[in-house]
């Protein structure tokens, strides 16, 4: 063979090696899971998988399951696909699986069955203390009964929130020009970061996405002092620090943002329009709703409905009741007619498990003063049952667990100029409460 033939062979080889490396590379996609970044997540999720192409969608998600079984609910972004259960898991361990055969838009295929194990770790708690002094977050541990401070500002934390996976915590501070910077944690009280110099303006009440990757703020020009009706929305990007208004519209103010479970709608409160309004993401508009209520409103777990503050009369008298949307069917309808009766319910709070709300109810007592107290309502049944009922206490900042088993809340002795907020824990099954931290306030759960 002549060495020009042999030079031919090699370099058609050497092409035929070239194209078989590249069909082989280019023709599956490779399936990460990118978040989290551990293997312990929160009960309410997300998962998240990110694939190198664009996917059919169907032939993803017909071949997506968890290991035990656990109906979930997904949501695209590109090339992301978000994982969210419909009910919260117990703790525990988990694998979630993708078998093969699901393919992207120009129709590779993924060969290979993916498989992440994963955990479902017990939650904790943060909270602000001392409530009565300089103020910062802490974490407390249910398990081992522990807790641990997770800022050191020097007593300046205002507010604060919880991502919906846990990972997460932003919060206000005071600065030194009167106004209220908006800060970002990890859980463990790491990498903290100013997100957000609002110099004498108020940035407080944040919202995190349920993607955990913008936070909603209410913005004020003129400080806490002051009423909070002049106050608009702002949105900030957690990577690009980039912060802008949500609706750049001048006769649309805002306050007490409440994102929908799956990020794609954000609710808030317009006091000065005497509005609730929904701003929808996608489409790109706002839903606008009556309100004659102080606080925002708050989601079922699927989203399909709110619980919106509404009122109602008893003769002339005005009380605060409850609304329910259903965004399906397009209606809006007291919850309960038959049990508001010269009461005033407030903060309601959906079960992660969607059949039960906690709810407050305030009422006047006959020595004059006024008690708030915590009530477990069925939604189909209408039933009422009280999960507190002492009367020298008020209750609030009440909030399931990610599991729907645990209520945690505060309460205020009345009538005692010393008296400090303590934070207690309610047992769904036993019906049992225990004080856990005294003179600490505002307890959120960390998934």
């Amino acid at each position: 063979m002549k060495k020009t033939d042999v030079m031919k062979v090699v370099a058609g080889l050497f092409i035929l090696g070239f194209a078989i490396i590249f069909f082989l590379v280019f023709t599956r996609s490779q399936v990460e899971v990118v978040f989290p970044q551990v293997n312990h997540i929160g009960a309410a999720g997300p998962a998240r998988l990110d694939f190198t192409e664009l996917m059919d969608t169907a032939s993803v998600e017909e071949r997506i399951s968890v290991v035990p079984q656990v109906e979930v609910r997904f949501k695209w972004v590109q090339k992301t696909l978000w994982i969210w259960p419909e009910t919260p898991p117990e703790p525990g361990e988990y694998e979630l699986v993708l078998q093969p055969g699901s393919k992207s838009l120009e129709g590779r295929p993924i060969e290979e069955t993916a498989v992440w194990p994963f955990s479902i770790r017990d939650p904790q708690l943060v909270f602000l203390y001392p409530a009565s002094g300089q103020t910062e977050l802490w974490k407390y541990d249910p398990i081992s009964g522990t807790n641990t401070q997770l800022t050191n500002t020097g007593g300046k934390v205002y507010d604060y929130t919880v991502s919906k996976d846990g990972e997460l915590i932003a919060f206000s501070v005071t600065n030194a020009s009167g106004g209220y910077d908006l800060w970002t944690i990890g859980r463990d009280g790491g990498n903290p970061k100013k997100l957000v110099d609002c110099g004498n303006e108020a940035c407080i009440e944040p919202a995190i996405s349920p993607d955990g990757l913008k936070i909603a703020y209410s913005r004020a020009a003129s400080g806490i002092g002051e009423h909070l009706e002049g106050s608009t929305i702002w949105l900030v990007d957690i990577k690009g620090k980039k912060s802008s208004l949500l609706v750049d519209d001048p006769t649309i103010y805002g306050r007490g943002s409440v994102w929908s479970p799956m990020g794609d709608r954000l609710a808030f409160l317009d006091l000065s329009n005497g509005l609730f309004r929904i701003f929808d993401f996608e489409k790109l508009e706002i839903t606008n709703l009556q309100s004659t209520g102080q606080e925002a409103g708050v989601w079922s777990p699927d989203g399909s409905k709110m619980l919106i503050p509404s009122e109602y009369l008893v003769g002339i008298q005005s009380f605060t009741g409850l609304s329910l949307v259903d965004f399906e069917a397009e209606i809006t309808e007291p919850l309960f007619t038959q049990n508001q009766n010269m009461v005033d319910y407030f903060a309601p709070d959906y079960s992660p498990r969607g059949k039960e709300i906690i709810v407050g109810r305030r009422e006047q007592l006959t020595n004059g003063r006024s008690s708030s107290q915590i009530w477990l309502v069925d939604l189909e049944s209408k039933k009422f049952e009280p999960i507190t009922a002492d009367h020298n206490y008020s209750h609030g900042g009440f909030h399931w667990g990610p599991t729907g088993k645990q209520v945690v809340y505060q309460r205020y002795l009345l009538g005692s100029s010393e008296a400090t907020p303590e934070i207690l824990l309610w047992d769904r099954g036993s019906g049992i409460s225990r004080l856990i931290i005294e003179n600490a306030a505002i307890p959120q759960w960390l998934p």
